[in-house]
């Protein structure tokens, strides 16, 4: 679950764009993002940042021009976002336009799943009832995997 509380800060500059860099149609190139949610504050990597827009309306708070054309956006999400990881990977790779595999679904995975950690998001799994003895095991794995993260 992602809170509307999430606030995001991200830094552009129209100075060193490269076809390499991440960056912004209008502001250029990103110098720096960074996402809050209550005391908590986490440096983006490029994937988590790219994590973030491939799931997540977010709504302009303010723009700010900085010196040397530098800008500063911040920026909220529009609403409560209850994320299916299923769909966040899919959508997360889609905007690398790379092929689908199980290696690359992983590493997708983990950073979504890290990213939501660093800012101390609630990962949530549900099942339905009445589930499978398949979805039951699965169920277990997850409890203890968590109960065992947090030690």
């Amino acid at each position: 679950m992602v809170p509307p509380a999430l606030v995001r800060v991200s830094r552009f500059s129209p100075q060193d764009v490269t076809d390499n860099s991440v960056r912004h149609e209008k502001y250029g190139r990103l110098v720096s993002d960074v996402a809050s949610l209550g005391d908590r504050k986490v440096e983006l990597t490029s994937l988590e940042s790219a994590a973030i827009d491939s799931m997540m309306t977010m709504k302009r708070v303010r723009e700010t021009k900085l010196g040397n054309g530098e800008t500063e956006l911040i920026e909220t999400p529009d609403s409560v976002y209850m994320l299916k990881l299923s769909s966040w990977i899919t959508r997360h790779l889609a905007i690398f336009k790379t092929q689908p595999s199980e290696q690359v679904a992983n590493m997708s995975a983990h950073v979504i799943t890290d990213f939501m950690q660093k800012l101390d998001c609630p990962l949530l799994h549900l099942f339905p009832s009445g589930r499978s003895k398949q979805l039951e095991l699965l169920d277990e794995l997850f409890r203890t995997a968590k109960e065992e993260s947090a030690v």
